[in-house]
């Protein structure tokens, strides 16, 4: 974008001095720290004078992710455009820097703490991490309130049986189910699908916060249990006529034939209130947790890390697993990729996944391909379930290209302006 520091005189006979050029990737990420660094010296408080407003850590947690965001494009991008685009290698090192120190600034302040009011059910704890308003991780949070402003996820959530709707909006593919590890630390990857077995069975010994995240088949939810099964057979899937009658297939997997509540055979449990029967409309409260202190730790792990600091990088990631209820990482086995992996896992469904792969530089690889449902179904003779593993999209893959790392300029700003550039990919 243009970087316009000072008001433009739109009355200016001479209309090129409103023609602004694009400032250089390196120059806007400069003006956002700077920009943060005099509202942090311009006397931004510690505490808000009430919740939900900006004060000096929410400035500094604001700090520690953009330059974290620099650093990575600085590591992973390249110079575009004439030096339009990108960050510079050699200034990797400098916001890596940067992120940490805010990054430690927060933790050091001792203002905040990692939510741990369920120490003995590490399930429980993550979960009402996102439901107990103001609680001791939450660095800055967008509030609700019924009264004022209130939303719809529960209804736009919950399991089809438990509320009055045909659909769940948010529904985790099978990939995602399994990049959660095993409570002992095996990948979850691990997971053998060609077997009989209860689906409660193939996923009990799950790491806490795949149970404090994820709804599947048989998962147990307020007073009943989640019911994700497509089909049933009476013995042989090879052989055996399939039942996707209503009678058929689980009250939670779809109302009529046309109407689908999961597509993967799983739904998002993080954020959901155990409340049943919650109609459309503004009846739902739970704040949206913007920063949090979990990140933040996440944050100081990937800075210390790139700079070469492994001691620092794997107490900041330790804190985070210990709290999970996983095993601790050794210096053996702490590198980029795990590091990467605790932030999918810990931060899932939170608005930042997106993100963290587009500054990565790994967005065409993970977010292109096909990706999976579990379709489980019911053997009614052993009364038990199988499953088979499906491409969500038919025969379609998804494409990420890389050009997509950045947006496009809409054409009439070109053409209104010559002169802006269009980034790449897109003329």
């Amino acid at each position: 974008v243009p970087l316009i520091t000072e008001p433009q005189d739109v009355n200016n006979p001479d209309k090129e001095d409103l023609m602004v050029a694009r400032a250089s990737e390196k120059e806007i990420w400069g003006f956002i720290i700077n920009e943060i660094d005099e509202a942090i010296a311009g006397g931004l408080k510690e505490v808000s004078e009430a919740q939900g407003r900006i004060n000096k850590y929410v400035a500094l947690t604001l700090k520690a992710q953009s330059a974290l965001y620099a650093a990575s494009i600085a590591q992973n991008g390249e110079i575009q455009l004439d030096g339009l685009l990108g960050v510079p290698t050699t200034d990797a090192d400098f916001y890596f820097e940067e992120s940490m120190k805010a990054s430690q600034e927060i933790i050091n302040s001792n203002k905040f703490a990692l939510y741990n009011k369920y120490p003995n059910d590490k399930a429980k704890n993550y979960q009402q991490l996102f439901l107990e308003k103001d609680n001791s991780e939450v660095i800055f949070a967008k509030k609700h309130t019924v009264s004022v402003f209130g939303h719809q996820y529960d209804h736009d959530n919950q399991p089809l049986s438990y509320k009055p709707a045909v659909y769940c909006v948010t529904n985790p593919t099978l990939e995602m189910v399994d990049s959660y590890e095993f409570a002992d630390g095996t990948p979850g990857s691990a997971i053998n699908y060609n077997q009989e077995i209860d689906t409660k069975e193939l996923y009990k010994n799950k790491e806490p916060r795949f149970h404090a995240t994820i709804l599947y088949n048989q998962a147990p939810w307020i007073d009943n249990q989640v019911e994700t099964y497509y089909f049933t057979i009476q013995s042989d899937i090879k052989t055996d006529k399939r039942d996707n009658s209503l009678g058929g297939r689980g009250k939670d997997v779809n109302a009529d034939s046309n109407a689908g509540a999961t597509q993967t055979g799983f739904t998002c449990k993080k954020y959901l209130r155990e409340v049943r029967d919650v109609p459309a409309g503004a009846y739902s409260d739970q704040d949206f947790i913007i920063f949090r202190l979990g990140e933040i730790y996440l944050n100081l792990a990937e800075a210390a890390f790139e700079l070469g600091q492994s001691e620092i990088a794997l107490s900041a990631i330790n804190e985070i697993r210990e709290r999970a209820g996983v095993p601790k990482l050794t210096a053996s086995n702490l590198n980029q990729e795990a590091i990467r992996h605790e932030r999918k896992i810990e931060l899932a469904f939170e608005g930042i996944r997106y993100w963290d792969l587009r500054r990565w530089r790994t967005a065409h690889i993970a977010l292109s391909g096909q990706f999976h449902k579990l379709n489980t179904y019911y053997i009614k003779s052993r009364n038990t379930y199988g499953y088979e593993i499906i491409n969500c999209q038919g025969n379609l893959s998804r494409t990420f290209a890389e050009h997509h790392y950045y947006f496009p300029i809409e054409r009439k700003h070109i053409t209104e302006n010559p002169n802006m550039k269009q980034n790449p990919g897109y003329n």
